[in-house]
């Protein structure tokens, strides 16, 4: 499954100084019912954007730039609870862009 253009607010001090926009790939486990899953898909978004929200994923070094180690484990685990920890196999990060123009 696939959610493109998450929105992650990189805050600096307090302020917010940027927006990283960021795609993700979840892999649906082996014999997990696919349908059942894409029937949660809209209970999966709001996991992940409240992820985006709540957690500081961005690189503490550069306001254009993800931290993607912890951006996977806050995803898997939004993923995780929104489908069941058996049916979350695998979370990537397929693209990010930066609000300030920079694509990443």
């Amino acid at each position: 499954m696939d959610a493109p253009y998450l929105a992650v607010p990189v805050m600096r001090d307090g302020v917010l100084v940027n927006y990283l926009f960021v795609s993700i790939r979840i892999e649906i486990a082996q014999g997990v019912d696919l349908w059942q899953t894409r029937e949660k898909a809209h209970f999966l978004r709001d996991a992940l954007v409240r992820a985006s929200h709540a957690n500081d994923l961005s690189d503490p070094q550069n306001n254009n730039a993800l931290n993607e180690a912890r951006a996977i484990q806050v995803y898997r685990a939004a993923a995780a609870q929104a489908l069941g920890a058996q049916a979350v196999a695998g979370v990537s990060i397929v693209a990010t862009y930066s609000s300030q123009g920079s694509g990443i």
